[in-house]
């Protein structure tokens, strides 16, 4: 779910990384651009190669968002992301790092564990960031700030 305007963003088609956000104005850091919505299962419940769109909420409980609505879980993976995850026990916010122009995609780190932890995937970033680690998943060093 989004908090900003729906006339201040359009989802577009990326190269190799589906759809993704982008700016029609200006927005300022620290905007809180939305909530991930969707619904709220034990991971018991989760199968994640049916869930494209899964964010761990908790060590119990994460939140599957519907594909097929337009909704923050729409943002790509970046490895200089503009937007980042204020994360409480009940919500996740999606808020700016830094001022956003138009035309520019809104992106956030996925902040997926380091690569050892997760058997069998391997979670390439196609971002094509400058600092791009060519991998989703977050060194330790940064991982554990």
């Amino acid at each position: 779910m989004f908090s900003i305007p729906r006339s201040s963003f359009e989802i577009l088609q990326t190269k190799g990384k589906g759809r993704g956000v982008f700016a029609l104005q200006s927005i300022k850091s620290g905007t809180v651009i939305g909530e991930y919505s969707g619904k709220y299962l034990p991971y018991h419940k989760v199968d994640p190669q049916n869930y494209e769109y899964l964010m761990y909420l908790t060590d119990e409980v994460g939140i599957v968002a519907d594909k097929t609505q337009i909704g923050v879980h729409l943002l790509n993976h970046s490895c200089d992301p503009n937007c980042t995850m204020d994360i409480t026990k009940k919500v996740v916010k999606f808020v700016t790092i830094c001022d956003i122009q138009p035309g520019e995609e809104l992106t956030i780190s996925y902040r997926y564990p380091q690569q050892d932890t997760c058997s069998k995937c391997e979670h390439k970033c196609f971002c094509g960031s400058p600092k791009c680690l060519g991998t989703m998943h977050t060194p330790k060093d940064v991982y554990d700030l």
